[in-house]
């Protein structure tokens, strides 16, 4: 290796240090159906078991740490790939139910349904025949 070689990679190895403490704001898409909202958010290279999808006084957080593994005892002379944390909030509709959450993740992807409270739900109000009860 040569000496600008080198230079390089302890530029590469203290930009790795700080680059770990990055965080990310991952895509997301927002929609609402007429029983539950939905949020997609993209988290590539996050396993299940890193996600952590929380409620508190209105706000829905998503937390996963980002990290990409270089073989052990490598030395890294580029790295493109910064690793730190994934990190989004979102202030939840006050007709969604907090203890109806449910959250799955696939193929990088993460689907967050929240039902909307029962009460906040259109209804079908069926009609008497005959005219029975008529108002």
């Amino acid at each position: 290796m040569t000496t600008a070689e080198s230079k390089n990679v302890v530029k590469s190895e203290s930009c790795e240090v700080a680059q770990a403490k990055r965080v990310f704001r991952p895509a997301a898409d927002l929609y609402e159906t007429l029983e539950d909202y939905g949020v997609v958010l993209n988290l590539p290279g996050v396993g299940q078991d890193d996600v952590n999808v929380t409620v508190e006084r209105g706000i829905l957080s998503v937390q996963a740490p980002y990290q990409v593994d270089v073989p052990e005892g490598s030395r890294i002379f580029h790295r493109e790939f910064a690793g730190g944390s994934y990190e989004r909030s979102f202030r939840i509709p006050d007709d969604a139910d907090p203890d109806g959450i449910l959250a799955n993740l696939q193929n990088g992807q993460l689907t967050i349904v929240l039902q909307k409270k029962a009460d906040s739900r259109p209804r079908r109000i069926s009609l008497n025949a005959g005219g029975e009860g008529a108002v």
